[in-house]
């Protein structure tokens, strides 16, 4: 080398004996799940000059996600750093364990279950918060009777699997029937007509009938009868209900009778209450004696 008055010296280094940077090289295992902490980092040295001293996080072997940077320094004071990416995954399906159930239908005729009520106890490696779900998920009366239903499970990170299992419906609602109102006739002779019961069902009826008493239109005896229809579903679901037909006779006639004094001849006058007009009259007597009149 030289200065600026032109003196100069010259020598020689040697650099065969200088050590070559440090390199490092990592191992990294993963947290189990995107949630755990249970992930740690692993790095080799090679190069600068041993031993080595590692700076490692405080936590290592319990890291969750995420980045890291680790240094290294050799006993000369080389340094070198690494930055790593922890990046824990969840690819693996639950297991699904489920089990058959049963369910009625509601006064809608429907059903919708729950579908947690279909699992037995599934699990998944990294998730305790399931989705569960079925299909179909709904039912009527077209469903009464055992069906196939698929039931899923879906861990938090979105991997699912299912398997089939057998939901039973039920209908056990009986049918709503409704009787006409009692009746009360001063008909004696004459049929009484009555309306039939209404009946309906969530579902649907299979027979609405009267299965005690006298039918419609028929003549009803002096005196209260009871009458009683029945409505059956299509899963013999009953239900009954009454009404009464009273058949009163509440014709009445009173006579006022106007005896013979002298020549005055005597006779009977009515006075007709109740009952149904126009009246008939029919009067008999000695010596064949009759008479349509209402007064005699």
């Amino acid at each position: 080398m030289s200065d600026v008055a032109n003196c100069s010296v010259a020598g020689q280094v040697d650099f065969s004996n200088v050590a070559p940077a440090i390199s490092l090289t990592s191992t990294l295992n993963h947290p189990s799940c995107p949630d755990a902490s249970n992930g740690s980092i692993q790095v080799a040295a090679i190069g600068g000059t041993p031993l080595y001293t590692y700076q490692f996080p405080s936590n290592n072997g319990n890291l969750p996600n995420g980045s890291y940077t680790i240094s290294v320094i050799d006993v000369l004071g080389c340094t070198a750093s690494l930055a790593v990416v922890l990046q824990g995954e969840d690819n693996v399906k639950p297991i699904v364990k489920t089990k058959s159930t049963s369910l009625e239908l509601g006064p809608d005729g429907t059903a919708n279950p729950n579908a947690a009520s279909f699992d037995d106890g599934s699990t998944d490696n990294c998730s305790t918060n399931l989705l569960f779900e079925i299909s179909p998920s709904t039912f009527n009366c077209s469903n009464l009777g055992d069906n196939v239903v698929w039931f899923s499970v879906t861990d938090e990170y979105g991997n699912s699997d299912s398997k089939s299992t057998v939901v039973s419906i039920s209908d056990k609602s009986n049918p709503s029937l409704v009787c006409p109102n009692n009746i009360t006739s001063n008909k004696c002779q004459e049929g009484v007509d009555f309306q039939p019961a209404t009946a309906l069902d969530n579902c649907s009826i299979e027979s609405l009938m009267l299965v005690e008493g006298i039918p419609n239109g028929s003549v009803f005896p002096l005196g209260t009868t009871n009458q009683i229809f029945s409505a059956t579903d299509l899963s013999g679901n009953e239900a009954t209900c009454n009404f009464t037909v009273t058949v009163i006779n509440d014709l009445l006639a009173t006579g006022t009778v106007n005896e013979i004094i002298g020549n005055t001849p005597g006779g009977v006058s009515l006075v007709v209450n109740g009952g149904n007009e126009p009246y008939t009259f029919a009067w008999t007597g000695p010596n064949g004696f009759t008479s349509d009149n209402q007064d005699l």
